[in-house]
């Protein structure tokens, strides 16, 4: 089960929890800190991913994608979370990539006087879904290293700082449940 907050931060007004039985470890499960992917709530399966209707917010953004004027990070970003959460995680990989490839693509397009934190921002959300997608895909190391551009771009967001102790505490969880005598 997922759970939702609603951050005020335009545009990126949706984080979700990723659940703990996506990566179907106990480890995963023992530990109290999500792992949150950070959505776009106007984008196409904004809404759904909000609502906690996964399959429906895939449906909608292969729907979008299919029509040209529907590109940029804000879609492939909400991809990366649907297929994510619907266990579709050969895709979700793509659109991550997709994700953080549009997303440095419009900071690279922003003109000098342009905003150039929206732009980090959009990169720094791209990269630390990515690091949320690498770990359930059990990916310790990429999802470190997304983490660690994450904070490069962003290093006082709560949300990257969030994801970043919640590896941590996943990582020792794991680490400690591998060093437990089996009890035979």
């Amino acid at each position: 089960m997922s759970t939702h907050s609603l951050h005020s931060r335009p545009p990126w007004r949706v984080a979700l929890a990723a659940a703990a039985s996506l990566a179907g470890t106990a480890a995963v499960a023992a530990s109290p800190a999500p792992l949150v992917m950070v959505a776009d709530a106007d984008a196409p399966g904004g809404a759904a991913l909000a609502a906690g209707d996964y399959a429906a917010a895939t449906q909608r953004l292969r729907a979008a994608r299919e029509r040209p004027a529907a590109s940029g990070a804000a879609l492939a970003t909400n991809r990366c979370i649907a297929y994510t959460l619907t266990h579709e995680l050969a895709a979700a990989r793509l659109a991550c990539d997709d994700a953080l490839s549009a997303a440095r693509l419009e900071r690279a397009r922003l003109p000098a006087w342009g905003a150039p934190s929206d732009a980090r921002s959009l990169a720094a959300r791209a990269y630390s879904n990515r690091a949320v997608l690498r770990w359930l895909s059990s990916d310790v190391v990429g999802a470190r290293q997304d983490l660690a551009s994450a904070r490069a771009l962003l290093p006082d967001d709560p949300l990257v700082a969030g994801n970043i102790a919640a590896l941590s505490g996943r990582t020792l969880a794991a680490t400690a449940a591998v060093r437990e005598p089996s009890g035979e």
